[in-house]
């Protein structure tokens, strides 16, 4: 099915990610050719994703720079919560790594990405996720830095993940940010400088097969020592990559001052690449093995036999036989051998993982840990990939690893498809243990994801809540046990209850934005959505008392007032009339509705007897107002005010009035007269309650005018 976007025509897929996907297409009103990346519908009931989804938006959006992506709009249409961005077609930096290249091209391509980090940095972002594929090319060969979703404001309080997480892609990350600590700037620079040191030698300073043991030696691993050719450089690079941020350097600025003067004495960079490119031996064949095979050491039943006893030792009791018993006959098929050892590597990131959360963390929180934490930091993410692309019988693999997830992990989706996939599983684990042994189990099953769900309730974390609610279902409907899955289906109503109340409030969030936005480009009010009224109204539909949509509201009230009184002053009667109407519908009993009403009248019949004679008057008061005379300007303002005590005359000579009073006002202040000033602030109010100037100068006052102005005497 076709992705339907209102106001744009979605066209072919350009792009997957783990959070989103990105299409092609237009925009129809604008003409313009667009990136659209959509959120993946099953993540917007996660806070987090979306808060990181919207973050992205927000930050890029507020960032105006030639070499940053230009985000032109963020809605949610259709269920899909999307952002409409530049369309960049010419390739990321990736794709350069491997291209000739001269001194002149790295100091262009660098020079712009420091100047866009620099600028985003004084804009108080730091990026977090500086990489190749973050870098991308426009037809013109100008760099844009993109994918800002996992940045954060320097001064925030805010943050997408727990304290001590890591987030970010490990070969490119800081020592700082690889150990989960707070990050500068600096942090992004250090991500820099191993793309221009990939960029410069080919290859990274400290990569590895895993992604783990990269990050680890970003945190220890000496500066790798530049080959000869690029021997000048050494310096740079010792600055750039050190360990800790002080010592690195402070902006971008300084960064590519030092990257172009090491650059200086260094040769032609293609010419030195190539030559030192290390050509592989062909592959030599194997020779045939004079030895039988061993059944002892080659046989699937004896891997098997292992694997049950790996288990049982690594994994929580109960559910290591569980899970033991219920993989290990999918894996006697002719690709067992490599199922199983890709298995076992699996399963041994797993227990590394296990023993190192272990010792991290106080005994009482290991077990709750193992719970919650095992399935997000399960297997290292290469290499996944690596596993899924070397061979079709991977993907066995992958769904056996998925099954054989302890299922008190819960991480959501994975478990509930294996789950939903694999019922046979009960019959399989229950096979070796009596029928009061499987219902213990199953009760305890039960039982300990209702905590977890409990626990992730608590946390907000709703999709861990949602996948810990659905195996106490599986398990207490197999059990026939009515009351445990009453407390099942009481647990998933404060699920939904507390995700629809989420929802909404991102739903608040997302149109309070949108009238704000709205607000200061000033479309303010129409017959579409998209004027600030509307999206405050939709807000006060579902939540009447916000205060923020309410507040919204009062100032789209006084600048359509404001708007209003510059069509009566400009002439022009057709736009007063509009602002007139929209005021009036909104609010038919508004005080200003009189002032309204005989401001278009003056419009529309200047030259009637009445509207003559007030238009006399007040070029009079005027006059009156320049000689000095305030008591006989006051006089006019009263005849005018008995004649008609909403004209607009009435009120830009009230204006005028309380103008003079201001600049006497001010004279008072200068000379701490306090209370005469007090006095004329309140006799210039009178004839103008909302004046500015006047109001200020009220403020300026201080709280007992009579006991200072003693006092300065």
């Amino acid at each position: 099915m076709s992705l339907v976007i209102t106001g744009y025509e979605v066209g072919e897929q350009i792009g997957d990610g783990g959070m989103a996907q990105v299409y092609r297409a237009r925009h129809l009103r604008l003409e313009r050719e667009v990136a659209i990346k959509v959120m993946r519908p099953q993540l917007k009931f996660d806070a987090s994703f979306s808060e990181r989804f919207l973050r992205e938006a927000k930050i890029a959006a507020n960032l105006s720079h030639p070499n940053i992506i230009h985000i032109y709009d963020v809605d949610n249409v259709n269920e899909h919560l999307f952002l409409a961005m530049e369309l960049v077609l010419g390739g990321d930096l990736s794709a350069t790594m491997a291209a000739a290249r001269s001194k002149e091209q790295v100091l262009s391509i660098f020079s712009q990405l420091c100047d866009a980090l620099d600028y985003a940095h004084d804009e108080g972002y730091i990026h977090r996720d500086i990489k190749p594929a973050n870098i991308l090319f426009r037809k013109n060969g100008t760099l844009v830095l993109s994918d800002f979703g996992i940045a954060r404001a320097q001064d925030s309080n805010t943050h997408m993940t727990r304290a001590g997480s890591i987030i970010g892609t490990p070969a490119y990350m800081s020592p700082e940010q690889a150990q989960g600590h707070e990050v500068s700037s600096r942090s992004d620079l250090y991500s820099l400088a191993v793309i221009i040191y990939q960029y410069l030698t080919g290859q990274l300073p400290f990569g590895s097969n895993s992604s783990i043991s990269t990050a680890i030696k970003h945190i220890n691993d000496p500066i790798p020592t530049m080959p000869e050719h690029l021997r000048a450089l050494q310096g740079f690079f010792d600055t750039a990559l050190a360990k800790q941020a002080e010592d690195r350097f402070a902006n971008g600025k300084e960064l590519m001052a030092a990257l172009e003067k090491d650059l200086k004495p260094v040769k032609s960079l293609a010419a030195d690449l190539e030559s030192t490119v290390v050509l592989k031996k062909p592959p030599q064949p194997k020779k045939a093995s004079s030895e039988p095979a061993s059944e002892s050491r080659f046989s699937p039943r004896v891997f098997i036999d292992l694997l049950r006893q790996y288990f049982e030792k690594v994994l929580p009791s109960p559910f290591a036989s569980f899970q033991a018993k219920a993989i290990l006959p999918k894996l006697t098929s002719k690709t067992g051998l490599l199922q199983l050892a890709m298995l076992l590597l699996a399963v041994g990131l797993v227990s590394a993982v296990i023993y190192s959360e272990r010792k991290l963390v106080p005994k009482n929180q290991a077990a709750e840990n193992d719970a919650l934490n095992l399935n997000a930091k399960k297997i290292d993410q290469d290499t996944s990939r690596v596993v899924i692309k070397s061979d079709t019988a991977a993907v066995n693999v992958a769904e056996a690893f998925t099954i054989a997830e302890p299922k008190l992990i819960c991480s959501a989706f994975a478990a509930r498809d294996a789950l939903a996939e694999n019922l046979s599983f009960v019959s399989l684990i229950f096979t070796n243990d009596t029928k009061q042994q499987a219902v213990t189990k199953l009760q305890s099953l039960v039982d300990d994801n209702l905590i977890v769900a409990e626990r992730q309730l608590e946390r907000k974390s709703f999709k861990n809540a949602d996948g810990a609610l659905h195996l106490a279902r599986e398990a207490a409907l197999t059990l026939q046990d009515v009351e445990r899955l009453a407390q099942v289906e009481q647990m998933e109503k404060r699920l939904n209850t507390s995700a629809q109340k989420i929802k909404d409030k991102m739903s608040v969030s997302y149109l309070l934005t949108r009238g704000d936005r709205s607000l200061y480009k000033r479309k303010l009010y129409g017959s579409g959505t998209d004027n600030a009224w509307y999206y405050y109204s939709q807000v006060l539909k579902s939540f009447p008392q916000d205060e923020n949509a309410i507040e919204g509201q009062e100032k789209v009230k006084r600048k359509v007032f404001e708007q209003f009184d510059v069509a009566i002053t400009q002439g022009d009667s057709e736009q007063a009339q509009l602002h007139a109407d929209f005021l009036n519908q909104i609010d038919a009993n508004s005080v200003k509705t009189p002032y309204m009403s005989a401001a278009l009248d003056f419009l529309k019949q200047p030259k009637s007897a009445k509207n003559r004679r007030i238009n006399s008057l007040y070029n009079q008061g005027l006059r009156e107002l320049k000689f000095g005379s305030l008591k006989s300007a006051s006089r006019t303002y009263t005849r005018i005010e008995k004649m008609s005590p909403h004209h607009p005359r009435l009120k830009k000579l009230g204006d005028s009035i309380a103008n003079y009073f201001a600049t006497q006002v001010q004279k008072r202040l200068d000379a701490k007269q306090w209370q005469q000033a007090e006095k004329f602030i309140a006799d210039g109010l009178a004839y103008s309650p909302n004046h500015q100037k006047l109001l200020r100068q009220r403020s300026d006052l201080p709280p007992e005018p009579a006991v200072e102005e003693a006092k300065s005497e």
